[in-house]
């Protein structure tokens, strides 16, 4: 598996950023409110890099809480994940569960991924395995 610490240490290759981040990074949502739409554009995002191996674009996404948690959700994922699809996008007070389908050669995973504005970006909080 992947640890923390190792998806963190993955994240800061090279000097750290001078200026701060434009809100909801390189995406186009400058100005844009985190809406169901937007949340779906960002799940679908996260998805897609989880199924190209690009851990480190992924790990954007997550907060701290997060992080500790994707460890133990990527054990539960199928190997190799072959295709993505965000089922839904729900409301969830000040925030939105997005539930991410993994699907593999003999098994789908769904994963529950709640997203919140993190310093004008939407980041995951909590992410967890559908059982």
């Amino acid at each position: 598996g992947v640890s923390p610490e190792a998806i963190r240490q993955n994240r800061h290759m090279g000097p750290e950023p001078t200026a701060a981040p434009l809100p909801w990074g390189k995406s186009g949502y400058l100005g844009r409110i985190m809406d169901q739409k937007a949340v779906r554009e960002h799940a679908l995002a996260h998805a897609r890099a989880v199924l190209g191996g690009d851990l480190s674009r992924a790990s954007e996404d997550l907060s701290e809480p997060a992080m500790a948690q994707a460890p133990g959700v990527m054990k539960r994922l199928p190997r190799p994940v072959k295709a993505v699809a965000v089922d839904s996008v729900e409301a969830s007070g000040e925030a939105w569960t997005a539930r991410i389908n993994y699907s593999g050669e003999d098994r789908v995973t769904l994963v529950d991924s709640r997203w919140s504005d993190i310093d004008g970006r939407p980041r995951i909080v909590d992410l967890h395995v559908v059982d």
